[in-house]
């Protein structure tokens, strides 16, 4: 269960986050189950009211920014994220019988998979990192992982090839029209997948010391 506290004035895009993880599904997308918003007298309670309840006691108190507790239910990914494995001693590929470089296009190709599916429904991720990819143990892989990407706070629908926005991902990851001109694109997608390439492979943080 993942559960994050917020103001009403940030609780829209965590439900955005929730309902975009509701929505979709294929083997490389984290699972989001369901979710529930509560109070802060609910959670502490342990007894979460209903979404609507939690929205317009949130209106009420809009003024007194009470917190807000949502809890998302999601697919436990049991090998962490990959963030983890970048830049430390233990690396995806220790103890199998593949080549530094075949573990790398494994992990991006199932990366790329989630968001061919993401982009052919209509949605940007916008927040593509080395964080937001979780790995979960799957057997019929030469890694013996297999990686799925989460963490829907900054995705949306797209309307159109190319949108505003002024709500940045991670930095390192994000293309120079975005941080110059907020231009997004699914070519943001796949510049950070790119990134995630660079890092996997180097076992460094990309553009570290510049951003």
């Amino acid at each position: 269960v993942k559960c994050i506290r917020a103001t009403w004035k940030d609780i829209g895009i965590l439900l955005s986050e929730a309902e975009m993880g509701c929505s979709v599904g294929h083997p490389n997308l984290v699972r989001t189950y369901g979710y529930v918003v509560s109070n802060m007298e609910s959670h502490l309670n342990n007894q979460p009211s209903a979404l609507e309840r939690a929205l317009m006691n949130a209106r009420r108190q809009y003024d007194q920014d009470e917190y807000l507790y949502i809890q998302m239910i999601q697919e436990y990914c049991e090998c962490g994220s990959l963030e983890a494995y970048i830049g430390s001693s233990q690396t995806l590929f220790e103890g199998t019988a593949i080549s530094k470089t075949a573990c790398i296009a494994l992990i991006l190709r199932d990366v790329a998979r989630a968001l061919a599916y993401l982009h052919d429904h209509g949605i940007l991720h916008g927040d593509l990192s080395g964080n937001n990819v979780l790995l979960v143990r799957d057997e019929t892989s030469p890694i013996g992982m297999r990686a799925k990407v989460g963490d829907f706070g900054r995705s949306r629908v797209y309307l159109s090839e190319k949108m505003k926005t002024d709500s940045l991902g991670t930095a390192n990851f994000m293309p120079p029209e975005m941080l110059l001109s907020g231009d997004l694109s699914v070519k943001t997608d796949v510049y950070a997948l790119g990134i995630l390439g660079v890092e996997m492979w180097t076992g460094k943080k990309a553009w570290n010391g510049v951003l």
